[in-house]
Formats: structure tokens, C-alpha cells, sequence
């Protein structure tokens, strides 16, 4: 994974300052003759020795042996009868049919998805610019291309703010003419982040607990691409806000916003959600699906909360069964909140429970053990057991005890989505038990939508996307159309019928009088007898 951070960070498709053009600037020291070059973002030693045709050797002792390259950095490159003609290929502005373009000349390592990020412009219209990248996108050293210069706007991270120049572009489709203004609260960490030559180069050297933040972000801004295509404008408004209320920065969210996104986190949300109310301003809870605050009017909530996909385990548990027994198994009394919530959902399903003759129970594992669970599974012909424990350990013992039982007994299991990831759970003995589960988001490698999103997110990233990055896409190309049609989102999230994202469905209900909540879910199941893995999208009846 090659990834500059300050790429990552600064470069936002619709609100960034566009490529640092290369300076051909000139000095002589001792009667030698060097180009003085402003290093760039993802400029290493080799690309400019093959840009310069110069030797690394030449640079790094032309620049006191230097080791290492940081952005913005001047060096020196000696000029040679091999590079006189270098000046020939410095970025150029120029016009065609009455619109205004950059000559820009490639350098190692460039893309077109690079180029449309850096010169904030879409890879589209770059080959639009250039027809002969529709037969051939493989770009050549020094290969000459147009680059449409669009309205720049300004990106603020931490409260510092880029202003760029600007040039009105006019669009065919634009929805709507008023720029959208978004406030997007992510914790990168930057303070802990490791980099060299200017760049992040090695996924280890990213600070370990910024990196899911940092996939959010590459998804936000191929989702901000989209939307230009569209006509949609945003003024997006990216500030530093980690862990702890001292480094939140609530105070530099900007009361003129459409919509705040974020903070990520469980406890520093609640102070962000008060100030959106305050302020009158819609504010994303992105990532987390512990419970909010439901009385703010203000906040909607994406991932679906544990309580509702409980309830959507119980539903199909209703739909599919009759006359048998469920057992509701924890492991620890930090357990206990979930098991409430769990037993909340099957309270609210009392009476279809009691008309298809299904009994419930629950059962402390650490007092009954396994003659707890032989005694549960002897009450009726078919037993549903459900597993509300996290811990790989214990979570791997009972399903090794339940595909044992079940040579004698009918057993279904619930468990949850974290087990998916434990290497150590034999895929056999889930099969067997007839496995499920809820999850609030699933990727169908199968779609073509899904699949263009990882061949454009390996283009423009050179990574592979990870569950955050498709829910950065997601989200901002969701709220993006949005607050297009109607900046008063919050009356059209209940009826709202955009088309489904990559990785989440949107099914929004409104809590009393309080907070927009997504409901929806998939139900997981590993199918004994096609030995496949199936989802199933639940979306609750209003």
C-alpha cells in the first residue's frame, strides 16, 4: 500500500487547491548549473531522476546526501546537456473552443485518476480533453495532455484554510446552484503518524488506529467525484477531531453548514450532537452502532443499532419456526446490556411467539456450562441457540460443543458478525448448525457497481478498499444527493428513495421525537445444503 498521508488528507475532489505546477527556476553554485525543484506529493528520488534524467546518485549528492524527500522541500538538480529541454515541459496554461485548460506534461508514477484528484477534475473529463486515452490509458513519461481547469473552492483542515484561485465552469446537469456545506469530524492522529520522504509508504507506518479513518476519507472523496458529475458543488470543510473533548474541535464546525459528519466516536458525539442542535444542523453519526442520543431531532444515525437487528433476528426466528425452544446464551456479565437489548426484542415479538408455541430462556454460561445447554436443547424437537458473546475463545468452544450435539439434536445458531473473522471456527460446523446472523451492512462482490468501485479505488489509491471505504462513498454520495434536491433533509429521510449504496441500505424511522434512525439490516446464512453463504436484505415494516 503506497499512500502519501498528506495527499490523503489534503486532496479533496471538490474543494482543493489544484497540482503544484514544476518550477524550472535556475541557480549556479561554483560555476555548475542546478534546476531548484519544490518537491511535490508522492515525489520520490527515482521518478526525479527519470523526470530529470539524472542519476539518484547525482540528486542526493548534488543536496548534501540527502536521504530523505518532505513536500514542499527545494533541491537542487544538475542540469545536463540530456535536460536542457526540460523547461519545455513545465505545466502551460492554455484555452481551446473558449475554455480554459492546463498543458500538463506526465510524470513517473501519474494516473489519470491521479491527475483528475490533483487537479480537481474528474478522470472523465481529462479523457474527454484527450481522445486518445480512450484507445490507450496507459500514460507515457513527458505525454502532453489537456487538463480542465474547474472552480476551485477552499478546504479548512484543523481550522487551517487553502484559499485557490478560481474559474466559473458552467454543467448541463447541475441540480443545484448553491454549493452544499458539509463539515466532515474524522480522527486521523495526525500527531502520531510516522512519515517519511514525505510519504506514508508502508501500511505498518500509518499510525494503526487512524488507517479505518483514513479508508473513509479515500471513499468520501471518489464519492465527491460523483457527485460533480452530476452538477452537485460541495464545500467540504475537513477538520481533525480524535478521542478525547480536548482534541474534538467542535469549535471550528461552521454554523452556516448543511451537514456535520461525525465524530466517529461514542463519547465525544454527544457534544458535537448538541452543538448541531443548537446551530439547527443535521449531524451524521457515521460509524458506530451503539446507541445514541434518540431525543436529539437533529441526529441521524447510519449503522443500524444492535436493539434493531435484534429485532430482525426475532422476526425471521418468527417467520420461519414453530414449536421450538430458543436459548439465549452470555458469557460475562459485561454481556449484560447486550442480553437486555436481546431479550427487549423478543419481548416485543411476545405475542407471535406465543402463537407459533416458541418458548425462550436464557443461560448464564459461566454457572450451567454444557449440561446447561444438554438440558435446553432436550426441551423441544428443534432448538434455536443464540450466542451474544465477542470472545473468540469461548465463541469457538460452543460452536466446537453444538456441531457435536447437533449429530442428535436439530440446532440452528445465532451468533455474531465479529465470528465471521475468527480464523480458528471450523466453516463445516457452521454449515452444520445451520449459522446466521445480522449485519447492518454486506459488499455482493457480484455487482458490477461493487466491482467498479474497487477498480477505480485501486486506480486512484493503489490499496485495496476496506468496509470504510465503501461507507465513505456511501454516505457522502447519499447525503451529497440529498441536500441537492432539498437542504431540509430531515422531512425526507423517512420517504426518501435514493437507490441502495454498495455496503449499506438506508431505511430510516424517525424515534418518537427524537432522532432518524436506520433500521434496515442483512440476515446472514450459511446454507447447509448449497454450502453457501447467503444475505438476505431485512428492512422493517413502518
Amino acid at each position: 500500500m503506497i499512500r502519501s498521508l498528506l495527499s490523503i488528507i489534503l486532496t479533496c475532489i471538490s474543494c482543493i487547491a489544484f497540482a503544484q505546477t514544476r518550477s524550472t527556476e535556475k541557480e549556479v553554485i561554483n560555476s555548475k548549473t542546478y534546476y531548484v525543484h519544490t518537491v511535490r506529493i508522492r515525489e520520490t528520488f527515482y521518478g526525479l531522476s527519470k523526470l530529470y534524467g539524472v542519476s539518484i546518485d547525482d540528486i542526493q549528492i548534488s543536496n548534501n546526501n540527502l536521504k530523505a524527500l518532505s513536500v514542499g522541500q527545494k533541491i537542487l538538480i544538475p542540469a545536463t546537456e540530456e535536460n536542457a529541454d526540460i523547461e519545455l515541459y513545465t505545466d502551460k496554461d492554455t484555452t481551446k473552443d473558449g475554455r480554459a485548460y492546463i498543458i500538463h506534461f506526465v510524470q513517473p508514477g501519474e494516473t489519470i485518476y491521479a491527475l483528475a484528484r490533483n487537479y480537481q477534475t474528474t478522470a472523465g473529463e481529462i479523457m474527454s480533453a484527450n481522445q486518445e486515452l480512450y484507445s490507450n490509458q496507459s500514460l507515457s513519461i513527458r505525454q502532453k495532455l489537456l487538463i480542465p481547469r474547474e472552480s476551485i473552492q477552499t478546504t479548512t483542515i484543523g481550522g487551517s484554510t487553502t484559499q485557490t484561485t478560481t474559474q466559473e465552469t458552467q454543467s448541463e446537469t447541475v441540480v443545484s446552484k448553491e454549493a452544499i456545506r458539509m463539515t466532515l469530524l474524522l480522527p486521523f492522529f495526525l500527531n502520531k503518524q510516522s512519515v517519511a520522504d514525505g510519504t506514508v509508504s508502508q501500511k505498518n507506518m500509518i499510525y494503526e488506529g487512524s488507517l479505518q479513518f483514513i479508508e473513509y476519507y479515500e471513499g468520501a472523496l471518489l464519492a465527491l467525484d460523483s457527485l460533480k458529475k452530476l452538477g452537485i458543488s460541495v464545500n467540504l470543510e475537513v477538520i481533525e477531531s480524535n478521542s478525547d473533548s480536548a482534541s474534538t474541535n467542535i469549535n471550528k464546525i461552521k454554523t452556516t453548514n448543511d451537514l456535520i459528519i461525525g465524530p466517529v466516536f461514542q463519547k465525544t458525539f454527544p457534544g458535537a450532537a448538541s452543538f448541531a442542535k443548537r446551530h439547527s444542523i443535521p449531524i451524521v453519526y457515521p460509524l458506530s452502532s451503539e446507541n445514541v442520543n434518540t431525543t436529539n431531532p437533529y441526529v441521524i444515525q447510519i449503522n443500524t443499532p444492535q436493539y434493531y437487528r435484534f429485532r430482525a433476528m426475532v422476526d425471521n426466528i418468527v417467520s420461519n419456526n414453530e414449536n421450538c425452544h430458543v436459548c439465549i446464551v452470555y458469557n460475562s456479565e459485561n454481556e449484560k446490556k447486550t442480553l437486555q437489548q436481546c431479550k427487549g426484542a423478543f419481548t416485543e415479538f411476545k405475542e407471535q411467539l406465543n402463537a407459533k408455541r416458541i418458548t425462550t430462556e436464557e443461560l448464564y454460561y459461566p454457572t450451567v456450562g454444557n449440561q446447561g445447554i444438554d438440558k435446553a436443547l432436550a426441551k423441544k424437537e428443534k432448538t434455536i441457540i443464540v450466542v451474544l458473546s465477542k470472545q473468540q475463545a469461548f465463541a469457538n468452544n460452543i460452536v466446537t460443543k453444538l456441531f457435536q450435539s447437533s449429530k442428535t439434536h436439530n440446532i440452528e445458531l445465532w451468533g455474531l458478525p465479529q465470528w465471521e473473522r475468527y480464523e480458528n471456527i471450523e466453516l463445516d460446523f457452521l454449515y452444520d448448525l445451520h449459522f446466521k446472523l445480522v449485519s447492518y451492512g454486506e459488499i455482493n462482490y457480484k455487482s458490477p457497481r461493487v466491482n467498479s468501485f474497487i477498480t477505480l479505488y485501486r486506480d486512484t489509491y493503489n490499496s485495496e478498499p476496506s468496509k470504510f471505504s465503501f461507507q465513505g462513498f456511501d454516505q457522502m454520495l447519499y447525503f451529497g444527493k440529498l441536500l441537492s434536491t432539498n437542504k431540509n433533509i430531515l422531512n425526507n429521510l423517512e420517504n426518501n428513495e435514493e437507490p441502495n449504496g454498495l455496503i449499506e441500505i438506508y431505511s430510516f424511522a424517525k424515534k418518537e421525537a427524537g432522532a432518524h434512525i436506520n433500521t434496515s439490516a442483512y440476515i446472514i446464512e450459511y446454507d447447509k445444503k448449497t454450502f453457501t453463504r447467503k444475505a438476505t436484505l431485512y428492512v422493517p415494516s413502518k
